[in-house]
């Protein structure tokens, strides 16, 4: 609704970690928050993470993000 609403917006984060599963975790979650941003009408997304799994984890995170991105453009309308 936000994206909608007020694209410039820069409030548009969320965080990835469940804080509280992470004790019942082998590690972290690399990935710790991303953030939606609209650039010359174009949805953009900014992932940021601790560390990165080079050959599993990163080719992942970029395809899984990448599709979240489209999903969220196409909701609202970007």
């Amino acid at each position: 609704d936000l994206l909608k609403r007020d694209p410039d917006s820069r409030r548009n984060i969320v965080s990835a970690w469940n804080v509280g599963e992470i004790p019942q975790m082998a590690l972290p979650p690399c990935h710790a928050f991303f953030q939606f941003y609209v650039a010359a009408g174009r949805l953009s997304c900014q992932l940021y993470q601790r560390s990165a799994d080079l050959f599993l984890g990163v080719p992942f995170n970029i395809a899984s993000y990448a599709l979240l991105t489209h999903m969220m453009a196409a909701q609202a309308g970007l």
